[in-house]
């Protein structure tokens, strides 16, 4: 019925379906419905017109700051090195306040020249205001989505992000903040742990070819011989580019091997645990003692396809050449029917 806002469909028919079960929302779901009334009245007040420039605007303001944060954090970065973790967040920000000024620019135009001139008409201010609220809602909707996917890829965030995942509301929100801003989850995570990309890319940019998927259960065998060839590329990278050595760690590879013999048992490639959650939290749990944290993972056949495919990754390599990190741990294991399986965590 809507066109390009069937998402707004969805998430009535949600909300319909929950009355008669008022008692089974948590209060994330509350703090949702209100957040959505107040947009569809702030709807209404703006009108359809205003609405849709502030809807456009926040949909291009997320899509291009998270599309572009990547290249702003490595300029950032190039032009004040000491500005370290918080590049990310400046790039995030800068491009977003850019577009959001244009759009207010825009809707101030056109307010001016057209919509407050037609309001002192009765029928148009009627018809105005009631186009306007699906447009409020719409981006009460995109904000209640950007807010909950930043919440839940918190590290310490732990008990929201289970409330999230049981919200019946926020599941239908969620999948619209991804389609606009899919790695904004990521972003949000690398940011608050200092350098730590929680998203893998593509297996097949790690061997060169689509890998098979981890197998629970599958026998693990660790290779201490190929961890250290990791650590000699990764240290020869360093050279190359002026940097010094990183330290080979004993209790970051403990960290690590635990972390990839986990993956393998329960047959996940990610740096979300659902045991030992974040690579935050098994650093902590290890007794390890920093203040920024990374973590890389890689499944290819060998240390050096892996160590060719994380360098292809602008994240990945991020990590590899940071100035910041000074220590390394490396967790290498060949996994039964898939391949090697390797996790690089770094620390200060």
């Amino acid at each position: 019925m809507l066109g390009p806002f069937s998402f707004l469909e969805d998430a009535l028919a949600t909300l319909i379906a929950s009355v008669p079960e008022l008692r089974l929302l948590g209060a994330i779901d509350y703090v949702l419905l209100i957040t959505l009334g107040v947009f569809a009245l702030d709807g209404a007040r703006r009108g359809v017109l205003l609405g849709a420039i502030d809807l456009g605007t926040l949909v291009v303001g997320l899509s291009l700051a998270v599309a572009l944060h990547g290249a702003g954090t490595d300029a950032i970065e190039s032009v004040a090195p000491s500005l370290g973790t918080f590049a990310p967040f400046i790039a995030l920000t800068a491009v977003g306040g850019v577009v959001a000024l244009l759009g207010s620019l825009a809707a101030r135009v056109v307010d001016s020249t057209f919509v407050y001139p037609m309001r002192r008409v009765g029928a148009f201010r009627f018809v105005d205001g009631l186009l306007g609220v699906p447009m409020g809602f719409a981006r009460g909707a995109l904000l209640s989505a950007v807010a909950l996917i930043a919440l839940s890829a918190l590290p310490l965030a732990t008990e929201i992000a289970r409330s999230i995942d049981q919200s019946p509301i926020a599941e239908r929100l969620v999948p619209l903040g991804r389609m606009v801003a899919p790695d904004l989850g990521a972003i949000v995570t690398r940011i608050s742990l200092g350098n730590t990309v929680l998203a893998p890319p593509p297996r097949a940019q790690l061997s060169g070819q689509a890998a098979p998927a981890l197998v629970a259960g599958a026998r693990a065998t660790l290779d201490p011989e190929a961890e250290l060839d990791m650590v000699s590329l990764v240290n020869r990278e360093r050279a190359s580019g002026g940097l010094t050595p990183l330290v080979f760690d004993d209790r970051l590879t403990l960290a690590a091997r635990d972390h990839g013999l986990e993956m393998a048992r329960l047959g996940y490639f990610a740096h979300q645990s659902p045991i030992s959650g974040s690579p935050f939290d098994r650093l902590v749990r290890s007794g390890v003692r920093f203040t920024i944290a990374g973590e890389n993972l890689a499944l290819a056949p060998t240390a050096e396809s892996a160590h060719r495919g994380l360098m292809n990754s602008p994240e990945h390599r991020r990590n590899i050449l940071s100035p910041t990190f000074r220590r390394i741990g490396i967790g290498a294991m060949l996994v039964e029917g898939t391949g090697m399986l390797f996790t690089q965590a770094f620390t200060d």
